[in-house]
């Protein structure tokens, strides 16, 4: 089982909701969170310069 697949079945255990009913929440796990992270990292590159 990859780790994405994962952790939307951990994320529905915890939750109690069905598959249909969880859909936003598995969406804001694998989108946008992720999204978010890349966001940031590309940031904090800009703003400090790392090469």
């Amino acid at each position: 089982m990859s780790k994405p697949l994962s952790r939307q079945w951990a994320l529905l255990t915890v939750t109690g909701l069905t598959h249909r009913q969880s859909y936003r929440d598995i969406f804001m796990m694998t989108v946008l969170v992720v999204s978010s992270a890349v966001l940031l990292v590309i940031a904090l590159y800009y703003m400090f310069g790392i090469v």
